[in-house]
């Protein structure tokens, strides 16, 4: 067994020279020059974290170039400064996950004392990448009212993704956020990545599903990026999601919500016409809370509320949905017809499982309640301008009813996590090295809660109806699937499996300056860890034509 862990180990680990979106790769780059358009070289830059007050000093090159190398998401200051030229400051430099925005600075000649002050255009135009993609800010996840509040839903904003489910509100399935379910530039809609501060989010062998569904109050902004991206993303051959976590800042943040949905303001269903008029109960209720800021001591710890942020969140869903479902089955009187000729003690056990109706139509609500909850929390550290620590913890609990349209039903359980914890480090201005540490991965639990479905009103035991006869190695209680020609039964599988998915990853990002080239190296260490337990006990069916469908021996 430890053979065969360490030999999956060594061929899931991977070591590449670039990475695949795994550390936060934003920069500022640009050109200084004086008012002729002269380039300006040795002037000093400093840009600046409006939030939390991060700061990176780099200097123009000889063509008047410069570079701030790995920053994070956030609103920037850039001040720049030169002897015989006025100071300059432009505000508003919004720099978006994996976006290099370019920001060209033109000084005026006069005091140094002297500053002119200028805000950034709201549109920034990439003219250091060839990516095509888009964002989703914070402001439009929490505005745009979406059907289940799954950050996924947004991706259908942008040109060339189209979904495959007929509502938002189904992103959100058996196993989770379904990460699946949506094509972009007509590319499989198994082929995406979605990354949370550059850990792994998919569960690539778990249907597709990610396994956290990050509430959109906690994300920052996330960027799909669809075509034409460089070598630093892969992984698959379509596009990337990259979501960027809310951090805390200089101040305090917070927010409480509820959203609701109910089927008293529910409308009707599509309704035939001598069709009875049904509306299946919905409840659905979405509350939680986010809090952030400075994490100090006054007057001995980060005084100037500019070292150590957090951000904390919950988040909380209980989804009450239902439909009406139907199967058709024997009426009493064939039933009973079918018991008058020969048969044995068996077959009359065997036909006591069955559902029946006056009617031959057995009509039934089926639920699907489901329990939704996340933990998460994020921490950035501030040590010095050379050196930034930070680290994150989302936390996800999904609970739900296995097979609810079968005899027997079950209790699914989903706990799901990506953590990560990274460190950037400053050489010099022209280099920089981040390495990050990170781990993702799910449980997939369907063994808890095994026993009868109670919209049925039947036992699912063999003892209760006096089955007795052998089974192959004994090992199931439960009445088997019957299948009769002509109708349609419930299903008696008890359960599926249980799924454990563990992946560790260590990365390294590299960048230095070369000139007016930029060289980023890095690599990527990954190890998979999938385990799946079938253990799965189940009665061998039992098929019967029409007539005369009661066992006879």
């Amino acid at each position: 067994m430890f053979r065969a862990v360490l030999v999956s180990l060594m061929l899931a680990s991977i070591t590449t020279m670039t990475l695949a979106q795994t550390v936060e790769s934003q920069q500022i780059t640009g050109t200084v020059t004086d008012s002729t358009g002269a380039l300006i070289a040795g002037a000093q830059i400093v840009v600046a974290n409006t939030a939390t007050g991060l700061s990176r000093t780099v200097t123009s090159n000889q063509d008047g170039i410069y570079n701030a190398l790995n920053i994070p998401v956030g609103t920037y200051t850039i001040t720049t400064t030169m002897q015989g030229f006025k100071k300059s400051v432009i505000t508003g430099v919004n720099v978006d996950v994996g976006a290099k925005p370019a920001v060209l600075i033109a000084l005026a000649v006069g005091l140094v004392d002297e500053s002119v002050e200028v805000k950034a255009d709201t549109m920034q135009i990439q003219t250091t990448s060839a990516e095509i993609g888009a964002v989703i800010t914070s402001q439009q996840a929490t505005q745009i009212q979406l059907n289940g509040r799954n950050y996924i839903q947004l991706l259908t904003l942008q040109p060339g993704v189209s979904q495959t489910v007929a509502s938002g509100f189904n992103i959100f399935g058996t196993y989770g956020a379904n990460g699946n379910s949506q094509s972009v530039n007509g590319i499989r809609t198994d082929s995406a990545n979605f990354f949370i501060d550059g850990v792994d989010n998919k569960d690539n062998g778990g249907g597709g599903n990610n396994f956290v569904n990050i509430s959109p109050d906690a994300l920052q902004q996330f960027r799909n990026v669809a075509s034409s991206y460089d070598a630093s993303y892969g992984g698959t051959s379509g596009a990337t999601v990259s979501v960027a976590v809310r951090s805390g800042g200089k101040d305090f943040h917070g927010v409480a919500y509820e959203y609701f949905r109910n089927d008293a303001i529910q409308a009707y269903q599509f309704i035939p016409i001598g069709g009875a008029v049904v509306k299946p109960p919905l409840r659905y209720n979405n509350f939680g809370y986010t809090v952030g800021g400075p994490l100090y001591i006054p007057g001995h710890f980060n005084t100037r509320k500019d070292k150590l942020f957090f951000f904390w969140a919950q988040d909380f869903k209980r989804v009450r949905t239902s439909s009406i479902g139907s199967y058709s089955v024997p009426t009493p009187a064939a039933l009973a017809t079918a018991l008058a000729g020969p048969t044995t003690a068996t077959g009359r056990a065997l036909a006591a499982t069955l559902l029946t109706s006056p009617t031959g139509n057995f009509s039934y609500l089926n639920e699907n309640p489901s329990n939704q909850q996340e933990y998460l929390v994020k921490v950035d550290y501030n040590l010095n301008e050379k050196n930034q620590i930070n680290g994150h913890f989302v936390h996800d609990a999904y609970t739900n009813v296995g097979n609810p349209t079968n005899f027997i039903i079950f209790q699914r359980r989903l706990p799901g996590l990506t953590a990560s914890v990274q460190w950037t480090h400053t050489f010099n201005s022209k280099t920089v090295n981040t390495i990050v540490s990170s781990y993702s991965g799910n449980i997939i639990y369907e063994t808890d809660g095994i026993g009868a479905n109670p919209q049925f009103n039947k036992s699912v035991l063999r003892s209760d109806y006096g089955l007795n006869y052998a089974t192959l190695y004994n090992a199931s209680t439960y009445i088997p699937q019957i299948a009769i020609t002509g109708y349609t039964l419930p299903s008696t599988t008890p359960l599926a499996f249980n799924n454990y998915q563990r992946i560790y990853a260590g990365k390294d990002d590299f960048s230095r300056i070369l000139g007016e080239s930029r060289c980023q190296n890095g690599c990527l260490c990954v190890a998979r860890s999938q385990e799946p337990d079938c253990s799965t006990r189940t009665e061998w069916p039992v098929h019967l034509s029409k007539p005369g469908f009661a066992c006879p021996g």
